[in-house]
């Protein structure tokens, strides 16, 4: 455990773990999901932007920090997981006809559902519990979205939203999980795949191939570090941060 200098009270510090310089794994099952999202609107590549104040603060090589604020139009990651999701919901169904995306949500996962139901002409129906911001309802009332505001925690939320998905024109859509409800939220994990390739690549042409960790991720997308990048066989080292933290 190394406690850096500086920290505010209450702050936790952060923790390396020498033997995950050994650690391997099998590749995660992404293939295609990366051509899959270039062929979104808007896509590009975010930045991974060096910070060295930081890496000399806490005593580290080299810190990069992924900049999401300009992912497709939306500031957040989250549309990579919410659009593989629903083009994986979609193929899956038997019966034709529109459907509603449903969705419980802090601001940007709703948002990002939204927006790929917009994009493939079908409805968004999300629900946001109390406290969050108004201008995060409006932005996902702004993607065309049915948005009921409930009395509530975020996991009240969830049930409700998991309840409404019942009805045969609807699919839930969720980055959480539970039993009996894994295979959705796996699949968003994986549509955040893409920003690890793209992470791969980047240090690459930073000159540090092979520094790896994942700090300050917020939501699932912290399980993604989990095949990258020892998914290809290769060790992990965990020598850089890749950072994000928008709202659910």
């Amino acid at each position: 455990m190394i406690t850096p200098p500086g920290l505010p009270p209450g702050c936790p510090p952060w923790f390396a773990r020498p033997a995950a310089r050994a650690w391997t794994c099998a590749p995660a099952p992404t293939a295609g999901i990366r051509a899959f999202h270039a062929l979104l609107p808007g896509y590009a590549p975010t930045p991974l932007r060096e910070v060295p104040a930081v890496a000399a603060e806490l005593g580290v090589g080299r810190v990069f920090v992924k900049d999401e604020s300009a992912r497709m139009g939306l500031a957040a990651f989250k549309v990579l997981g919410a659009s593989w999701s629903v083009h994986q919901v979609l193929s899956r169904r038997d019966a034709a006809g529109p459907v509603t995306l449903m969705a419980a949500t802090d601001g940007n996962h709703g948002r990002a559902l939204a927006w790929m139901a917009r994009l493939l002409g079908q409805r968004a129906h999300v629900f946001v519990p109390s406290g969050v911001h108004p201008t995060a309802v409006a932005a996902i009332a702004a993607e065309g979205a049915q948005v009921t505001e409930i009395t509530g925690t975020y996991d009240d939320a969830v049930r409700i939203a998991a309840k409404a998905a019942r009805e045969p024109d609807a699919e839930l859509v969720q980055d959480a999980g539970w039993p009996g409800y894994e295979e959705v939220p796996g699949w968003i994990v994986d549509g955040y795949s893409t920003l690890f390739a793209e992470v791969d690549e980047q240090l690459v042409a930073a000159g540090a191939a092979g520094a790896a960790g994942a700090a300050g991720a917020a939501g699932p997308v912290g399980d993604g570090p989990a095949g990258w990048p020892a998914g290809a066989g290769r060790s992990g080292r965990p020598r850089g941060t890749s950072a994000s933290s928008p709202a659910s």
